[in-house]
């Protein structure tokens, strides 16, 4: 029965057991796979490294045994020895107290006065040494504790029997992992407490030989609920609890001792059952569980009455939450029942106390007394238990609430009932319960010297105090892990779980460097052991941290003894460390080094070499791997490149492909690199034998390896993943990088660079004698015997190749003093590396990069021709006689002829070359494409058949060569060319074509030209741009004029166009008026393409490297011909168009969009091919400059015909969308506005379809002028024939404001505001019409479509008979509708009679109170459904109606309308009155008034008043910038001046800006009577207004005197804040802020201390500045 029985009263079943599985299986289901593997291995290593470390139990227990108490003063043991003082005054108080007590009731028991010495002797011995013996925190002692204590101990002295002190204490420790690790057995901690309790009992039953017995009862089975234990966990601890005590007692009395253990270990669930639940007496189980569950409910309800209390005092429930949470709850409890018992005792003194009131009082106390336990408990509990033991935090907060109040409930009872009536305690006759918390209630024991913490609480660590000694310490495993220090576990005995922890003392740091991103510190233990620990964040060298103790654990278990073993690994936070032992000693690179480094590598090198064979490499198994160089060393290539593109240093000749050190022609560091890249295939293959064994060091340079007396060890196992797997060619890299390393980094030579700019490495005397020791130890490495089998036949190559690659790599990381040399270093050493290969791999490269060096520019110049021979000499001249450089395929192509007398080509793999057989070099060129190797016959035979399969006509000039060479020799001669004749003067080359050459030239008259020679015969070029002429009219003046052609030379002459291209003008504008200038004649060239297919001339693809436009800005058109499908032109240059255009502007990532126009020959595929997903998303036109109406025109035309494809888009079409962008061009370079409104715009109403969107789309910069209008109150309708909801669809998905603007749809049947129709004039039975209709024209045999809405009916007629035209005409009428005819379309609609866009135009009139004339109308169908709102019933046109021909024109016309009325303030006010006159809004104003106050500004422009920043403010058009703005008009109405209100901070101040008044109104008052007119308007009518601030120059006096007239104070002086440019001059001036609160509570300063002038001196700085111009 007792098994199952907790202080709860709730049987731990196996609904808890199943509880505690799901618990463990969600914990288990929320570790990542890495972090299990991580953790795992590190509780692994911890466990295996602690057991080699293990002390046995008995030494290091009896070790740390605690100290012997001895008593101050002992009864009797001296003769004549007087007791203390206080033990005197107890044993007086005591009896006295007896005395009292015997004369009311003489059958209490006397005690003696020697008795009483004992009792008060034992009291003073436990009450002594606090945080020893008593408990640290528990009360002083006073008489009545005192009294109450010797009470219960006197009857057992009395009687000479052994006194039983009895506490509860003791349980596995606690399941939260942050706490115990999940270690939950008994650890160094539960010892100590042992053998604290066996002295201080050994000291008890000195002081009372009676016997005083310690016994603690045991409260892990009643706990087991609480942590979720299993019966395991419960039953070990106790037995282990039980053995340490016994350790205990042995170690405090001796071995061979006899005396008895005093400290006795119960089971505390056990005296329940022995002591509450015996039989037959009235405790039965029954019993006990119904007077516990009784108690827990008298709890609850104290809990949840206490709470309300709270609520009446403190306050609810979040209040409560806060102050639980800053820590204050505890605090105000306190303070809320102190004054209770205030008020209590205030009662009582004024005799007003009733018993009703007293017990009401001391009902709250109780409930907030026991409110504030459990609540301390709850949180107490939460912290004992993790997440992971449960569902959610709903379930662990109530499983905490359920033990806190169990617990108070078992604690109110436990020492109540049984057969003694005390509870538990009835296991013996009157025992003396103690308690180990502090409580002033019991005597209290200390278990642990000096913790404030029990031993389940915590983990027990070994710590270094603060005066430097180590003392013990409970610390949770969250603290061990956030700390900083490094804790080592120690094991004991059999225990396999760490039994305490030791802190680390640090005695030193390494170099970080020497470790990956790791911090090294050397660390000593108690005993003087030292250790060196790693530690490592994750992703900073954590993970390489991790992958060296995989590695060094591996070794150990295949006993690889040259390798230190792991003390201790863990996981600390983000961090991972573990320990190593400290080896002392230096490493190889000093031993190695000092002296004479030949003969040093003579002597240990030979035996390095066969202990890492043997110790190392020759244990596990070796493999090799197909790829071995990509997988594990193209890393270092790609590290290289990205520092040379990272890398700033100037000294590093990095631009150049070729330099020159030591006198020799180098290939520079990133041409290596890119070849070593580009050859990753064949190196691959080269490494593909080569040995990989299963243990390799990674990092095995001389600093990583310690060597004496022909013992070796190895350190800093390479932790890089990539390094997992290592070839002993790599390693031995290594070890011959060391050489080098140590001449780099001890600064051993030095870099001179001569008058050419060369540069010279010298080596030092030492610097020489290491890189002769590096020389014997390539020699000594190729006769080692112990390494042959690890070597394969080329492994020497291999070595030098990786060791001068790993020095070449990391140049950048190296010290900046170092980079340079490190660099020159590396490139020479992997410049040897590939000269000195045999198998040829890296000719293809050379070739190549030889290729590479010749460009338009240089390929004729003799300093090219010589950098290509040293190159070839260099590396090359072994296997070939020589070379030669052509241009072809619009590329550079190298012959190498082979010693044989072949001709092999490098060139770039293209299509020209299918078929063909080519070697790849493994290179790319700067395109990306291959660069392969083939034989030149076979390339031009190819090329001739790809090109002219059709015909047997050899279309191959053979004689390019030829003629390219005369050309060439012209230039450096100055002879002439003949061409048909005609002599022309070759200047120089102008550029490369595909397959050809353009060459600048003079005639025989001096006339500039160019001269064009190909590889393809050029006869249909010259055939072609001669019908252009003849077919292109006026435009032919934009192509160059043809001139000769001579078929032999396959020369051709043509004019020169002259000028710059603008594919590079597009990519340095960067200015609103260029941009303008470059879209207009772009726009224009667009048009002529669109004029020229429409007159059947389909001129070459556009291009912007084939539009010129010269300094005058005139445009030219080079490259005219055509030669694809003519079915698909139009649709190809279209997508060109908006393609290149898109791009080039917005820098769009067009992918292949190009190259599928390019390929693509069906017209369907062309016409459905769309841009890229997303790139048209974010264009960025700001960035770049362009004027945002421009812009977002821009971004309208390339959306339209590029998100979706260009569907059934015309050249025309594209032309129609440019003149709309050529029109706002002209708008912005006039710079002025286009419109010219009839009367001043009051509202806005617009045709939606072609007139204000096309293609769905509507000018975003449109969109925020129309949204803008409606902000400001300004009426919008949008007026269209098309149904409601595709209107509002458009709209919407555009941006508008939809919840102010008018819709009048479906031909004005349906009037729409704010979402809510209106108005509704639809046909009510079109469907019984429309049948009517379909009859009629069907019996008729009238070709036509019926279709019907709502609204109207559209009948669509083959021809307008005017016959059949009056029967429905008539047949409308009846019916009391309308028809309408359409000529253009052939279209007859029958509508509501007067229902038209006309009549939705005038109820918009009439809904805003406005006229007709005053609406700014725009549509595009003036013969259409537009005309009656776009003209008047004569044909005349409307005031304010514009008729347009596409969207671009309805965006400037409301560009130029929002210019006019839709700026001022965010906010509209109306009218405001004023002493002087009136405020009204800004946006009001016309264009007279804006004028005038600009004159005036301009007229009275100074220092203070400059006129520039006047204009600015009349001119701004920035929504965001002002809340207000207003005109200022006097009684009259005349202008007088402006203002505005901007809101400045969220608590409601407002900065009064930029108020200007002209001149006639100063002295008047105005601007006082201003300022008094907006506070009194602000205070009345804006939100949350709080007051004024405004900034005035320091020598503005006018303004300074006007604002502190009314009322503003000086709160802050800015300096330097103002800028004023004085005859050309910068004058920083100081500025003053004002403020003004209407309150009166701002504090001001006082200016004339803060350095402001004032006074005189203010009076003399304003007269002498007051004249002034800015």
């Amino acid at each position: 029965m007792g098994d199952h029985i907790s202080y709860s009263g709730e049987s731990y079943d196996q609904r808890d057991e199943l509880s505690q599985n799901q618990a463990e299986t969600v914990e288990n289901a929320d570790q990542a796979a890495a972090d299990l593997s991580v953790k795992a291995l590190m509780r692994v290593i911890r466990q295996q490294s602690g057991e080699k470390r293990r002390t046995p139990s008995d030494e290091t227990l009896k070790h740390f045994t605690t100290r012997e108490y001895v008593p101050e003063f002992i009864p009797g043991e001296k003769k004549g020895q007087l007791p203390p003082k206080r033990i005197r005054e107890t044993v007086e108080h005591f009896l006295n107290h007896q005395r009292i007590n015997s004369e009311t009731n003489p059958q209490i028991e006397q005690y003696s006065e020697d008795e009483v010495l004992t009792a008060a002797s034992l009291l003073e011995f436990l009450s002594s040494k606090p945080g020893k013996i008593r408990r640290t925190g528990s009360t002083y002692r006073n008489e009545s504790y005192d009294t109450k204590i010797l009470e219960t101990i006197l009857p057992h002295i009395h009687e000479n029997k052994p006194i039983t002190l009895f506490g509860l204490s003791f349980s596995p420790k606690f399941r939260n992992p942050d706490i115990s690790d999940g270690q939950l057995r008994p650890d160094m901690a539960n010892y100590l407490a042992m053998s604290n309790l066996q002295q201080i009992a050994r000291g008890a039953n000195m002081v009372y030989p009676g016997g005083v017995d310690l016994c603690i009862g045991y409260e892990g089975t009643i706990y087991r609920q609480l942590g979720k234990y299993s019966s395991e966990d419960v039953d070990d601890t106790k037995k282990e609890i039980i053995r340490l005590n016994d350790e205990a007692h042995r170690n405090v009395y001796g071995e061979s001792s006899d005396s008895p253990n005093h400290v006795i270990v119960e089971d505390a669930n056990a005296l329940i059952n022995s002591c509450l639940l015996t039989e037959p007496e009235d405790y039965s189980e029954e019993k006990w569980l119904r007077r516990a569950a009784k108690q827990r409910r008298e709890v609850q309800s104290r809990h949840e009455f206490g709470q309300q209390v709270a609520y009446q005092e403190i306050g609810d429930q979040e209040v409560l939450d806060n102050l639980d949470r800053d820590g204050g709850l505890f605090y105000r409890l306190k303070d809320t029942i102190k004054g209770l018992k205030a008020q209590k005792e205030a009662m009582l003194l004024d005799d007003s106390l009733t018993a009703e009131a007293e017990a009401d009082i001391d009902k709250k106390i109780d409930g907030l007394d026991t409110y504030g336990e459990l609540e301390s408990w709850k949180k107490f509990y939460l912290t004992t238990t993790s997440p992971e033991m449960f569902r959610d935090e709903r379930e662990r907060a109530g499983y905490a609430q359920r033990m806190a109040v169990n617990y108070k409930a078992f604690n109110e009872i436990k020492y109540q009932g049984g057969v003694y009536a005390n509870g538990i305690l009835g296991f013996t006759e009157k025992p003396v319960a103690i308690t180990v918390n502090g409580t002033n209630r019991k005597m209290n024991i200390q278990l642990v010297p000096g913790w404030n913490y029990y031993p389940h609480h915590r983990l027990t660590a070994r710590t270094i105090g603060k005066n430097g000694q180590y003392e013990w310490t409970p610390l949770m495993q969250k603290e061990m892990q956030e700390s900083d220090a490094v804790f080592l576990p120690q094991y004991v005995g059999e225990h396999d779980y760490p039994f305490y922890y030791e802190q680390l003392a640090p005695v030193g740091n390494l170099d970080e460097k020497t470790s990956m991103h790791a911090g090294v510190q050397i660390l000593q233990s108690e005993n003087g052991q030292k250790y060196v620990a790693k530690t490592a964040e994750y992703g900073k060298g954590g993970d390489h941290l991790l992958e060296q103790i995989a590695r060094m654990r591996r070794m150990s278990e295949a006993n690889v003894t040259i390798i230190p073993e792991i003390v201790d690994a863990n996981v600390k936070g983000d961090h991972i460390q573990y320990l190593l032992p400290f080896l002392d000693g230096e490493s190889l690179d000093s031993n190695m080094f000092d002296g004479d480094p030949i003969q040093n590598t003579e002597a240990m090198f030979p035996t390095l070499l066969s202990k890492l064979s043997q110790e190392l490499w020759a244990k596990g198994e070796s493999r090799s791997f197909e790829h071995y160089f990509t997988d594990h060393h193209l890393s270092s290539v790609e590290k290289g490149l990205g520092s040379i593109e990272k890398n700033e240093n100037a000294l590093l000749p990095l631009a150049d492909s070729v330099i020159d050190v030591d006198g020799k022609a180098q290939l520079n560091l990133p041409t290596i690199l890119k070849i070593l890249s580009g050859k990753r295939d064949a190196l691959d293959k080269t490494f593909a034998t080569s040995i990989c064994p299963e243990f390799t060091h990674g990092d095995l340079h001389f600093g990583n390896i310690f060597m004496k007396d022909g013992d070796v060890q190895l350190i800093d196992i390479n932790g890089n993943p990539n390094r997992d797997v290592c070839s002993v060619d790599f390693e031995l890299s290594r070890l011959m990088l060391s050489y080098y390393r140590q001449i780099i980094r001890d600064g051993e030579y030095s870099v001179e660079t001569d008058e050419n700019g060369n540069d010279h490495i010298e080596y030092t005397e030492r610097g020489k004698a290491i890189l002769n020791a590096r020389e014997k130890a390539f020699q000594l490495l190729q006769g080692n015997e112990d390494l042959k089998p690890f070597l394969i036949e080329n492994s020497l190559d291999n070595i030098r190749l990786l060791e001068a690659l790993d020095i070449a790599s990391v140049f950048a990381s190296r010290p900046e003093e170092q980079q340079e040399g490190t660099y020159l270093i590396g490139t020479m050493l992997l410049n040897e590396a590939i000269q000195g290969r045999e198998d040829g791999m890296f000719d293809g490269a050379i070739f190549d990069l030889m290729r590479e060096n010749v460009t338009v520019e240089n390929h004729n110049s003799p300093e090219t021709n010589q950098k290509l021979r040293q190159m070839f000499d260099a590396y090359l001249g072994k296997r070939y006689d020589g070379f030669s450089v052509s241009h072809m395929f619009n590329q550079f192509v190298i012959h190498a002829i082979r010693k044989d007398g072949t001709i092999t080509s490098f060139l770039s793999n293209t299509d020209l070359i299918d078929g063909v057989d080519t070697i790849d070099t493994g290179m790319k060129d700067a395109n990306g494409e291959a660069v392969v190797e083939a034989s030149y016959d076979k390339i031009l035979e190819a090329w001739q058949d790809q090109n002219f399969p059709e015909n047997g006509r050899d279309k191959l000039f053979h004689g390019f060569a030829e003629s390219e060479n005369k050309l060439n020799r012209a230039i450096e001669t100055g002879e002439s060319v003949l061409v048909n004749g005609r002599g022309y003067k070759v200047k120089k080359l102008l550029g490369l074509g595909k397959e050809s050459k353009a060459y600048e030239a003079e005639d025989e008259e001096g006339r500039k030209i160019a001269i064009k020679v190909g590889l393809q015969y050029l006869d249909k070029e010259f055939d072609y741009a001669m019908d252009l002429q003849e077919k292109s009219g006026e435009i032919g003046a934009r192509f160059p004029q043809y001139y000769e052609y001579d078929r032999e030379s396959n020369i051709l002459s043509m004019e020169l166009i002259e000028g710059q291209p603008a594919e590079e003008i597009v990519h340095q504008i960067d200015n609103p008026e260029d941009w303008t200038e470059f879209l207009d004649n772009i726009s224009d060239v667009v048009s002529d393409i669109a004029e020229l297919n429409k007159r059947g001339v389909n001129a070459g693809q556009f291009n912007l490297r084939n539009v010129m436009i010269s300094d005058s800005g005139e445009y030219r058109i080079i490259d005219p011909l055509y030669e694809g499908n003519p079915d698909v032109y139009e649709a190809k240059q279209v997508l060109r168009i908006m393609g290149v255009l898109v791009e080039k502007i917005y820098h769009t990532k067009s992918e292949r969009f190009p190259l599928r126009v390019k390929s693509s020959n069906q017209n369907e595929t062309l016409r459905s091919l769309r841009y890229p997903d997303g790139a048209l998303d974010e264009l960025d036109g700001e960035s770049r400059g362009i004027p945002p109406l421009l812009d977002a025109e821009l971004q309208k035309v390339f959306r339209g015909a590029l998100v979706n494809g260009i569907g059934n888009k015309t050249l025309s079409d594209v032309a129609h969308s440019f003149e709309g962008i050529k029109s706002i061009c002209e708008k912005l370079e006039s710079n002025s506005t286009r419109t010219e409104f009839a009367r001043q715009p009051q509202a806005l109403a617009v045709d939606l379809n072609g007139t204000l969107e096309e293609d769905g789309i509507i000018n975003a910069r449109t969109v925020e002028s129309i949204n803008r209008l409606l902000s400001r109150g300004m009426p919008v309708a949008i007026i269209s024939g098309k149904r409601l909801k595709a209107v509002k669809n458009t709209l919407g998905a555009n941006g508008i404001d939809m919840s102010k603007i008018d819709v009048v749809s479906d031909e004005g049947a349906i009037y729409e505001v704010s979402g809510e129709i209106v108005s509704d004039h639809t046909i009510t039975n079109v469907e019984q019409i429309s049948a009517a209709i379909s009859q009629y024209i069907t019996t008729q045999n009238i070709g036509g479509q019926v279709r019907n809405n709502a609204e109207r009916i559209n009948i669509a007629l083959s021809s307008l008979d005017e016959q059949v035209v009056n029967v429905l005409t008539n047949y409308a009428e009846r019916l009391g509708l309308e028809a309408t005819i359409n000529q253009e379309i052939g279209q007859i609609d029958i509508m509501g009679s007067g229902v038209n866009k006309m009549s939705g135009m005038q109820e918009f009139a009439s809904r805003h109170g406005i006229e007709l004339d005053s609406i700014v109308t725009v549509g595009n169908e003036p013969t259409g459904n537009d005309r009656e709102i776009l003209f008047d019933n004569n044909g005349e046109p409307r005031p304010n109606a514009f008729t347009v021909a596409g969207s671009a024109e309805t965006s400037i016309i409301i560009e130029d309308m929002t210019d006019l009325v839709g700026y001022g303030g965010i906010n509209r006010t109306g009218e405001i009155p004023a002493g002087f006159g009136m405020f009204s809004d800004f946006s009001d104003a016309d264009e007279e008034t804006i004028a005038y106050l600009r004159q005036t500004a301009a007229e009275n422009s100074n220092i203070f008043y400059p006129y520039f920043a006047l204009e600015q403010r009349l001119n701004s058009k920035d929504p965001k910038s002002v809340d207000y703005k207003w005109l200022m008009s006097d009684n009259d109405g005349n202008p007088i001046g402006f203002t505005s209100l901007n809101k400045v901070s969220e608590d409601g101040v407002y900065n009064i800006s930029g108020m200007y008044l002209t001149p006639n109104t100063r002295g008047r008052g105005v601007a006082t009577d201003a300022i008094t007119t907006l506070e009194r308007y602000a205070m009345s009518s804006i939100p949350g207004f709080k007051g004024f601030r405004v900034r005035v120059t320091e020598s503005n006096a006018p303004s300074r005197r006007i604002v502190e007239k009314s009322g503003f104070v000086p709160t802050e002086v800015i300096d330097g804040d103002y800028d004023l440019v004085i005859n050309g001059e910068h004058q920083k001036a100081k500025t003053i802020v004002y403020e003004y609160d209407p309150s009166g509570q701002k504090t001001d300063i006082n200016l004339a201390e803060s350095g402001v002038a004032v006074g005189d001196e203010l009076v003399e700085m304003y007269n002498s500045m007051r004249g002034m111009q800015p």
